[in-house]
């Protein structure tokens, strides 16, 4: 009982932390793309032109994946509220867990993309840091399987617990 309670806690922490920086990505967006980064400044940060194009898609790459991770998180959190209760295998569990698995094997799968894209498109100086990040885009593209497999075990342990239910 108590670990599920950490569970939750973790999970809404990460979540409301997710929302911060949605937030705070959609305001450098904002910035970037609307006023063309002059007429807001954050942190002393000035644009210049050239690189104007280079915020605006990181901002919006970092909103995008702010948004992806937080539905995936809250869908988790959605199934982490029925653990407390031991219906494991009930449709309150299942189907967060396979949306969640849905949205990180998506994201996940794109951000790998992404980076192999922008590899071949940078020079070969930044390879080790896109590397580096693209093994973490890679486990969350793993993550995405494993809840999907996941939620499939707790599918065929719903049918289990049906027919056995049924067994006299």
């Amino acid at each position: 009982m108590k670990k599920s309670q950490q569970l939750k806690w973790l999970l809404k922490a990460f979540f409301w932390g997710l929302v911060l920086s949605a937030g705070v990505s959609a305001l450098f967006f904002i910035k970037f793309a609307f006023f063309n980064g002059k007429a807001l400044t954050f942190l002393g940060s000035d644009s210049n032109t050239n690189e104007l194009w280079i915020d605006i898609s990181w901002s919006g790459y970092s909103l995008i994946f702010s948004i992806f991770l937080a539905y995936g998180i809250f869908q988790l959190k959605k199934a982490s509220v029925n653990f407390e209760t031991s219906r494991y295998f009930s449709d309150l569990v299942i189907t967060p867990i396979r949306k969640a698995g849905n949205c990180f094997l998506i994201l996940g799968g794109v951000l790998v993309l992404f980076h192999l894209t922008t590899y071949f498109f940078v020079s070969s100086v930044y390879f080790l840091i896109i590397d580096t990040i693209l093994f973490c885009y890679a486990f969350i593209f793993v993550v995405g399987i494993f809840f999907r497999f996941f939620g499939d075990a707790f599918t065929e342990g719903k049918a289990l617990k049906k027919e056995n239910d049924l067994t006299i």
